[in-house]
């Protein structure tokens, strides 16, 4: 039993690691609704004092001070059948994740007039949860068909969140750049496990979490032309530490220290105006697993370098219409049993496929309010000479953004 329970957890903790988006831990967050409308592009999309997250350069373009702050809401679903080849045992897990809601992001950005220095500046500050690690789960697990299930219901609460500083200015005639510093702040997370455990056994388990980390990233934006603008933004290598401590009901009995390396990130992408009301959208972001560590170990040694394609378009009409698609490699999770294997059998990744939509309303001459809905699925089928497994998730994410433009006095 032990040993099977060992499997399950090699099989599922990198799907079900993290909150808003239970797929990957270290998938970043997309707070902002009309990004997240737009097939969870950044670059380009972002809208006010949020672009201060994913491209500080779109600062340079507010012209008053812009206040925003929105949540999100999520829920859905995961099947995992598996079953051992080497011995009789098979295990069929109903996951469920109910509602859950959280206030993920708010920020500030006060547009400066310098004097023959600095054309269109602009300063920003803002509160955002770049990993998000808050759900809600309920679980029924069979296993030996006829037995009796066992249930679980766990709470999650937090993930990484970062306190974020950054400036965007005009450096010359069509070119725009942005700086920002981000640094974890109130990044903690909670969870709690009750369940059900053959013949009327209650079991309780719960999880203290806590994040430390701060890195910068920087972005550009270049106005080819009237109709096509081009956006590129970059992160360093950075690392996160993490502390845990675990225990049963009211104590907790052990504490674990680990530092996550996170790999560099950039990206690339182009808007293209077809016309005055019309545009569509282009980015991609690479992702080199390799540079994932813990504790200076590779998490995923033999993994191919994955990649995120996302395709979107915008209607500016009286009620804008957005449309987005995305596709997202994850690491494969076969990396935890076979860490130690070479560049030459490299394991290509899982993908992650979503569809996005979304519009916005001018509630009056200053507030906005930005919704945004999303659906995105992964599905792993895998066989080898121990155990069969077949793993189906989804998950559905609304968000929402609020703007208030304050007038300049």
């Amino acid at each position: 039993m032990r040993k099977v329970s060992f499997i399950l957890i090699l099989i599922t903790i990198t799907i079900i690691s993290s909150q808003a988006d239970v797929f990957f831990e270290f998938q970043p967050e997309v707070v902002d609704a009309r990004a997240s409308a737009l097939g969870r592009t950044t670059v380009l999309t972002t809208s006010g004092s949020n672009t201060l997250f994913t491209n500080p350069a779109g600062l340079s373009l507010l012209k008053i001070k812009t206040l925003q702050a929105g949540m999100r809401f999520n829920f859905g679903s995961k099947t995992q059948d598996y079953e051992s080849t080497s011995y009789p045992q098979t295990v069929n897990h109903e996951f469920s994740y109910p509602f859950h809601v959280k206030v993920n992001h708010v920020s500030y950005a006060i547009p400066v007039r310098f004097k023959d220095l600095l054309k269109n500046c602009c300063f920003a500050v803002g509160y955002r949860t770049l990993y998000d690690q808050g759900y809600n789960e309920n679980d029924e697990t069979e296993e030996f068909p006829g037995r009796e299930m066992v249930t679980y219901d766990r709470e999650y609460n937090g993930g990484f969140n970062t306190l974020t500083l950054g400036m965007g200015f005009e450096l010359m005639k069509d070119l725009r750049v942005g700086f920002s510093y981000n640094f974890g702040i109130l990044s903690s997370n909670y969870y709690e496990k009750r369940g059900h455990f053959y013949l009327a056994t209650s079991h309780q388990m719960k999880q203290d979490y806590s994040y430390a980390g701060d890195f910068f990233s920087w972005g550009m934006i270049y106005k080819v032309n009237k109709k096509l603008d081009i956006g590129l933004t970059y992160r360093p290598v950075y690392e996160i530490e993490y502390e845990y401590k675990f225990g049963r009901r009211d104590s907790f009995y052990e504490k674990y220290y680990i530092t996550y390396q996170i790999p560099e990130q950039w990206s690339l992408s182009a808007s293209y105006s077809i016309s005055k009301i019309w545009k569509v959208i282009l980015e991609y972001q690479p992702t080199n697993f390799v540079q994932y560590e813990a504790d200076d170990k590779m998490l995923w040694i033999s993994s191919k370098q994955g990649a995120s394609y996302h395709v979107a378009t915008e209607l500016n009409i009286k009620i804008p219409v957005r449309l987005g698609f995305f596709c997202s490699d994850l690491p494969n999770k076969e990396e935890y049993k076979y860490s130690t294997a070479s560049q030459d059998c490299a394991i290509s990744p899982i993908h992650l496929i979503g569809f996005t939509a979304g519009s916005s309303w001018k509630l009056n001459d200053h507030l906005i309010m930005d919704i945004s809905a999303e659906y995105a699925y992964l599905k792993v089928e895998e066989e080898n000479a121990y155990y069969k497994n077949s793993t189906f998730l989804d998950r559905y994410r609304i968000g929402t953004t609020l703007t208030w433009n304050i007038e300049s006095k």
